[in-house]
């Protein structure tokens, strides 16, 4: 899935708010953990005047129902 909206939303705050946002982001293996992701992850985020921090959270299970 996408991630546009959520870019965009985040441009929006950085622009309209002075206030700091914490980025936290879930590393799933299958999805985002690799190199290109992450470095175009920190090319977005370089923009942005208001980051104060980035936090990269471990994917675990806990919420997925096994079938």
């Amino acid at each position: 899935m996408s991630n546009k909206r959520i870019k965009e939303n985040l441009v929006k705050v950085d622009a309209e708010f002075a206030e700091d946002i914490h980025i936290r982001i879930p590393v799933i293996p299958t999805v985002n953990m690799n190199e290109n992701n992450m470095k175009d992850t920190i090319k977005f985020l370089s923009n942005l005047k208001h980051i104060k921090d980035i936090e990269l959270l471990p994917y675990h299970r806990l919420g997925v129902r096994d079938v």
